[in-house]
């Protein structure tokens, strides 16, 4: 992390070419990302549930709901190859 609060956390990333990041949530939060360089194949779902889609559930369901290790009902809305010419916004719902 290079700075961060309660409001916000500004993180760089390094990630190895050929990584595959495991499919995963932002619940409650907002992602602008920025790629500096190179290039990232992009996928992203959105939840189909309204209690999942609108994160409608509070910090001790959602421990339990990865505990559980539950899975949310989901379709894929974009997929994506991001260069650093691009700017992404990935929010909450």
């Amino acid at each position: 992390m290079i700075e961060g609060n309660d409001d916000y956390r500004l993180v760089l990333f390094f990630i190895k070419k050929g990584t595959l990041m495991p499919l995963h949530d932002h619940p409650n939060m907002s992602v602008y990302f920025k790629l500096m360089f190179g290039s990232l194949r992009y996928h992203q779902f959105d939840k189909v549930g309204d209690k999942f889609k609108y994160n409608s559930f509070s910090s001790d369901e959602y421990s339990e709901l990865l505990e559980m290790k539950t899975q949310v009902e989901a379709v894929k809305t974009k997929e994506a190859l991001v260069t650093a010419d691009d700017f992404l916004l990935v929010r909450p719902s």
